[in-house]
């Protein structure tokens, strides 16, 4: 009779270790675990089914949940397991604008509308930008919306920045003078978002640099090089809230601002390599990641993606030929474990150069590279 009992209760705590390992890797708790590694796409426009479907699924493309179906992107950090989705639709030109943003939740699985800009005949650029920033506790979301007014002399086109408090729906005004190409960042404390902006009397961009606080008390020009400023510039924060490091792209310059007094601190000087793409620093401070690009046919593609040990001065290029193609946009995971990346192949034409890439990431840890199944465009991000 014991041999009974102690039998039935192994295969007992046998069946429930199975049911919980189960559960445990079900895409409902995928979706709902901040531990678990997700990321968002939005699968390329034409040739399969699932054109124009916005995706969420694990780093190997698995396990995935359609957020949105019909010309929905998102290509922001997604912070709260809130996801901001931008709709786009065409103008009677035919020209793609953003006209729509929502905010997805995650856990609820639902989808709300934040705000729309209709698209209207006549207007020149009528849109939001597809760069938008959510605070870290995904409370607030600032974004960008052209004024439609175009200095047509100099072919620049007026943008103006909001911030959202997504609760209330309330929406404010922090500045009305972005250049095109820039997007908002807002600071790891969620208290700051830096932009590009400024124009000079003549009604030319000076690419100037500022840092606005979200309540709007606190609005400050950092001046740390007046050579290297302009739209061709890129920056993100470092995750402990020590630095802000903005990149010069053509002079590969990477400065490192201190975030408590806004005053520069120190200047890196990178090797040429070709125009400069995205760049972040790991989550230890010691490493430099970016894109390089090169000019192939007289036309600009990011070529590789490398690492930059600040210490030593190491430089080491991550993909090389594993991967065929332009390689850009790399992102990395909250924990810095992982890049996610895209490339398309050396043959590519312009519009299968931005919407049929193949996505990747790689394992900073051991270098392995992982080739997800779908096609995707190059909005992609992680669930953080």
């Amino acid at each position: 009779m014991n041999k009974h009992l102690a039998f039935a209760c192994a295969l007992l705590a046998l069946l429930t270790i199975v049911s919980c390992s189960e559960n445990a890797n079900s895409p409902d708790d995928l979706y709902n675990s901040s531990n678990a590694k997700r990321i968002v796409y939005a699968s390329s426009l034409g040739g399969s089914d699932s054109n124009g479907v916005l995706w969420v699924s694990d780093v190997k493309g698995n396990n995935k949940r359609e957020l949105m179906r019909g010309n929905a992107v998102c290509n922001s950090r997604i912070h709260d397991d809130k996801v901001p989705i931008l709709e786009y639709k065409y103008n009677n030109e035919k020209q793609m604008r953003f006209a729509t943003l929502y905010l997805y939740d995650l856990k609820t699985n639902t989808n709300s509308k934040l705000y729309e800009k209709p698209i209207r005949v006549g207007e020149v650029n009528t849109s939001i930008r597809p760069e938008t920033a959510l605070s870290p506790d995904g409370k607030r979301i600032c974004f960008i919306v052209d004024s439609s007014v175009l200095v047509e002399s100099k072919g620049y086109n007026f943008y103006k920045l909001y911030v959202m408090d997504i609760s209330t729906r309330n929406v404010n005004l922090l500045a009305d003078d972005l250049f095109r190409r820039q997007k908002p960042s807002i600071s790891p404390d969620g208290n700051y978002i830096v932009y590009c902006g400024g124009w000079d009397n003549s009604g030319n961009p000076d690419g100037r640099f500022y840092v606005t606080s979200l309540d709007e008390t606190i609005k400050q020009r950092l001046v740390f090089d007046e050579n290297s400023e302009g739209m061709y510039s890129n920056y993100e924060w470092s995750d402990d809230n020590k630095y802000l490091i903005i990149s010069s792209s053509k002079e590969r310059k990477i400065f490192f601002i201190n975030r408590n007094d806004w005053q520069l601190e120190k200047t890196i000087l990178l090797p040429d390599l070709g125009l400069m793409d995205e760049m972040f620093l790991s989550k230890d401070n010691s490493t430099i990641y970016f894109s390089s690009q090169t000019n192939i046919n007289n036309t600009y593609y990011a070529y590789d993606i490398y690492s930059y040990e600040l210490n030593t001065g190491k430089i080491t290029p991550l993909i090389g030929n594993r991967i065929a193609g332009a390689k850009i946009l790399p992102k990395i995971s909250s924990d810095g474990t992982t890049l996610l990346f895209s490339s398309s192949p050396p043959t590519a034409t312009e519009g299968e150069y931005y919407l049929f890439r193949s996505l990747h990431t790689i394992n900073l840890n051991n270098s392995n590279i992982t080739t997800l199944p779908d096609k995707s465009t190059v909005f992609y991000s992680w669930v953080e």
